[in-house]
């Protein structure tokens, strides 16, 4: 049974990604060629010459950015998790009572935050969820990307909506205003749902995972420590991936290089922990 209920995520999954992939590129293609058409040469009309020129290039640097990001999000490739038998590079020890889970699917153990997508069948590290809009999941190595493309994608809209709406309505243009308040709006508070996991090193497995755990800790104990947050600086450089913050404006800027495997788990968690252990053994 269970076996049939995973090809039917896998196979079903995929189809319906398919379609919205298709769905989204549309969308996509419909609204960067209604905004260069006829939102970008009302500016002319309706706002001053060099207001205009500033709006015409924002607005092309955003367009050409998401577009760019997501590509990125989509075709960078995840690597193959470590096979068991080089686990013991990282954990000096048996395997078999190391902290590593056991993969049912792939038959190996996983490295921490590392999880087993169904749709794409395969492990990923740092795995934060399966996005069908991009066809992808989004983990270590596209996070950046995916991240930079809502922000930017959410950013344009909302310019969009706030530049066109003391424009002349046509119909085109009252659709297009609609479409960029909504989606803008939506994705916007995606975006900072994102950025306030990424200031604080998790993933939405993982935050959901936490407040379970809070929610179930006694009332003297109960506080609300992600095991991997470094500090919001620390956490931003080590999730985004770059040297300085101007690349995160570059559209080809390339990622710095790391190894998912090395996972550091913050102090103040392992204090949290012995802190419960603590607790664990009075009450024994």
């Amino acid at each position: 049974m269970t076996s049939l209920f995973n090809s039917f995520l896998y196979y079903g999954g995929r189809c319906i990604q398919g379609v919205l992939l298709v769905v989204a590129l549309y969308l996509f293609i419909l609204l960067v060629f209604i905004h260069i058409t006829q939102v970008i040469p009302l500016y002319y009309l309706q706002y001053p010459l060099i207001v205009s020129i500033v709006l015409t290039l924002l607005s092309l640097y955003l367009i050409s950015f998401f577009v760019i990001m997501y590509i990125r999000t989509v075709f960078t490739k995840h690597l193959d998790t470590v096979p068991t038998s080089k686990l013991c590079e990282y954990f000096d020890g048996d395997l078999v009572n190391s902290p590593y889970i056991s993969c049912e699917t792939c038959q190996c153990l996983k490295p921490f935050r590392c999880h087993h997508c169904q749709i794409c069948d395969c492990c990923i590290y740092r795995m934060d969820h399966h996005c069908i809009w991009v066809g992808q999941c989004i983990g270590i190595h596209n996070i950046r990307f995916f991240f930079l493309f809502i922000s930017s994608l959410s950013l344009s809209l909302l310019l969009g909506a706030i530049t066109t709406y003391p424009l002349p309505f046509s119909t085109s243009i009252k659709l297009l205003f609609t479409f960029e308040c909504v989606l803008g709006s939506a994705l916007f508070i995606f975006a900072f749902g994102h950025f306030l996991m990424i200031v604080t090193n998790q993933t939405s497995l993982e935050i959901s995972s936490n407040i379970i755990d809070y929610i179930h800790q006694p009332s003297h104990l109960r506080r609300f420590i992600t095991p991997y947050d470094l500090g919001i600086s620390t956490n931003i450089h080590q999730i985004l991936r770059f040297a300085s913050y101007w690349e995160l404006f570059n559209p080809f800027s390339k990622q710095v290089s790391c190894d998912p495997m090395k996972v550091i788990v913050s102090r103040e968690y392992m204090m949290y922990c012995d802190c419960l252990s603590e607790e664990n053994e009075q009450n024994q």
